[in-house]
C-alpha cells in the first residue's frame, strides 16, 4: 500500500500542478478546467487504500 499510496502522490501533485496553471491561463477554456477541477474532486474525495 505504501507504493501505491506513493505513486498516486505522484499523479496527485502532477494533477494539481496542471489545474493550477489552467486556472491561471486566461486562455484556457471554462469547460477544461471545470473538467480538471471535478476530476480532481473526484480522487481525492475517494478513500485511500
Amino acid at each position: 500500500c505504501v507504493i501505491e499510496s506513493e505513486i498516486q502522490a505522484w499523479i496527485d501533485r502532477k494533477s494539481v500542478k496542471k489545474l493550477v496553471k489552467s486556472l491561471l491561463s486566461e486562455d484556457e477554456e471554462e469547460v477544461k478546467v471545470v473538467g480538471l477541477l471535478s476530476g480532481f474532486e473526484t480522487r481525492v474525495s475517494r478513500t485511500p487504500c
